[in-house]
């Protein structure tokens, strides 16, 4: 049974006077057919717009109330007397689970606890996989989280080898033994397995590995799925031989990652100085909600950048208007500006002129076949940032 609901109006308005800011839950996700797909789907709506990122606990708990009281009951025509009769309204085990993780979410908010627990980096050996490691070694220790070390034995330079296919070819013995290929660079990943378990043990942080096999962009954004954030490192074992553009690995990884993405440089440097990077933007709110979210968490002041044409210089104050609003529910000092140049540039510029040491920002905006005739963004920044950039989807 549905009860039908005006969009825009009754449940929307009564999230409104809770949130103090519009609330925007779509129709079918209220009109749905059971209770624990109302459920899913309205909580689902109001995460992605970041209603539970840093709320008042006393709004999430009056949103609680709401879902469980007035809003279900009355989609799926629960009598008022069985409002007090736990079992009769949660029939649905799911119903229950979802109720019981937005407590968990206000439980979390209301104790300040930080969003990200779980770190994945990918391990290579090369230097900027090191500052990688280092990166995520101090995040994890600031925010208590678990870190798993990833080191993917690559099948490509087992079963790829150019040598290899160019004598057998010829009809000669290949010049390269598989076997011993694989064993080599499966001792070299256990030993660099073992030097970051150590160094997690050294400093108190509660870490696992993994080995996989395969093709390395795929094993990590596989990984990625059960983890928070994602550490790699701007280019990997092969810089030697690099033009200066982005590793490939890593471009695979940013493009194609389920989770936030950090690419780090070859140095370490702590993190004092973020930069966000906002046009307005879906991508670039992800990113402000991870930026508001680290900066309160490690204490620091946040920037906040738009960049605007001299045609669209209006509409940087709409933008920032914006982003002070979100922010001010947080407690960080944040200063904002708009910034009339062409967006890729003028972010590198100001990261190195105001010497920033984070940069955050909304992931490829377009697809490959735009990209390629307009340029991407995100691309140029990544290619150029003199320090780590952190970008989300």
């Amino acid at each position: 049974m549905r009860l039908e609901v005006t969009p825009g109006k009754g449940i929307d308005q009564n999230l409104d006077s809770i949130f103090e800011r519009q609330v925007a839950i779509e129709e079918d996700h209220i009109l749905a057919p059971h209770a624990a797909a109302t459920a899913a789907d309205a909580i689902a709506d109001l995460t992605q717009q970041d209603f539970f990122a840093n709320p008042d606990p006393e709004a999430l708990r009056q949103c609680l109330q709401f879902l469980t009281q007035r809003l279900f009951p009355a989609i799926h025509h629960v009598p008022p007397s069985q409002l007090n009769r736990p079992v009769e309204l949660c029939k649905s085990v799911l119903f229950c689970t979802v109720v019981s993780a937005v407590g968990a979410v206000l439980q979390a908010c209301s104790e300040g606890r930080a969003m990200i627990k779980s770190i994945l980096v990918a391990l290579d050996g090369s230097d900027h996989a090191e500052a990688a490691v280092e990166y995520a070694l101090w995040l994890a220790e600031r925010f208590r989280a678990h870190i798993q070390g990833l080191h993917v034995i690559d099948i490509v330079s087992i079963e790829g080898s150019f040598l290899h296919d160019i004598s057998g070819s010829l009809g000669f013995e290949p010049y390269f033994d598989s076997s011993k290929i694989r064993e080599a660079l499966i001792e070299r990943g256990r030993l660099l397995l073992e030097a970051f378990a150590a160094r997690c043990r050294n400093r108190g942080i509660v870490c696992d590995t993994a080995a996989p096999m395969g093709i390395i962009a795929n094993e990590i954004c596989d990984q990625a799925r059960t983890a928070d954030l994602v550490v790699v490192g701007h280019r990997g074992v092969n810089e030697q031989f690099s033009t200066g553009l982005l590793g490939s690995t890593t471009e695979s990884v940013t493009r194609k990652c389920p989770k936030p993405v950090l690419v780090c440089p070859s140095k370490f440097r702590e993190i004092r100085r973020p930069l966000l990077a906002y046009d307005g933007s879906p991508r670039s709110s992800a990113a402000m909600h991870a930026a508001a979210e680290i900066a309160a968490a490690l204490g620091v002041p946040l920037s906040v950048v738009h960049v605007a044409t001299k045609t669209a210089a209006g509409a940087g104050d709409k933008s920032l208007e914006e982003a002070r609003r979100y922010l001010q529910s947080y407690e960080l000092a944040a200063t904002l500006e708009s910034v009339i140049g062409h967006t890729p540039e003028t972010i590198i510029d100001l990261l190195q002129q105001r010497d920033h040491d984070l940069l955050f920002i909304g992931a490829y905006g377009h697809s490959r076949i735009i990209e390629m005739v307009l340029g991407s963004t995100t691309e140029y920044v990544l290619r150029n940032s003199p320090c780590p950039v952190f970008l989300t989807r």
